[in-house]
C-alpha cells in the first residue's frame, strides 16, 4: 500500500513540476482601460475578473486625442506590477469606449462623448508602446 501511494505521489509531484515550468499554473493578467467623456480608469485585472491595482482621473478631453492617449500611456506605466512580475506579466491590453468602434482597425467609428477620437488610431498607439495585444470595444461589451 505504501509504495502505491509513494509511487502516485511521483506522479503528481512531477506532474505539477511540469506544468509550472511550462506555465500550466500561471494566472494571466490583463490591463482595461475604461475610456469616457469625463473619466479615463485603468486597471490590472486576473483572468478571473480580479482587480489588483488602478488609476484613474479626469479625461481631459478638451486637450486633444494626443494628449488623452499619452494619459491613459502615463496610467498604464504607473500601474503596481507587483503581483503578475511587471509589464512582462501581461497578456493584453482591452480598452472600452462609448460607441460604435470598428474592433478590426481599432478606432473609434463615433465619439460623441470624446471629440477627435473617430478614427483615431488609439489601439495603434498604446500598442506600439507597450508591445501588447491591444483592443478595443464598445465599454457595454466589455463591462
Amino acid at each position: 500500500m505504501k509504495k502505491v501511494y509513494l509511487k502516485a505521489f511521483s506522479k503528481l509531484l512531477i506532474y505539477s513540476i511540469i506544468k509550472l515550468i511550462i506555465g500550466g499554473n500561471k494566472m494571466k493578467y490583463y490591463i482595461g482601460v475604461d475610456l469616457g467623456g469625463t473619466n479615463v480608469r485603468t486597471l490590472l485585472v486576473d483572468e478571473n475578473g480580479e482587480s489588483y491595482s488602478e488609476v484613474r482621473g479626469a479625461t481631459e478631453r478638451e486637450q486633444g486625442t494626443d494628449y488623452v492617449c499619452e494619459k491613459i500611456i502615463k496610467q498604464i506605466e504607473s500601474l503596481d506590477y507587483s503581483v503578475c512580475g511587471g509589464l512582462k506579466g501581461v497578456e493584453g491590453i482591452g480598452i472600452g469606449v462609448p460607441g460604435p468602434v470598428d474592433t478590426v482597425s481599432g478606432t473609434m467609428i463615433m465619439a460623441s462623448n470624446l471629440p477627435g477620437f473617430e478614427n483615431y488610431p488609439i489601439c495603434r498607439k498604446i500598442k506600439e508602446k507597450f508591445g501588447l495585444p491591444t483592443f478595443l470595444d464598445n465599454d457595454a461589451n466589455v463591462a
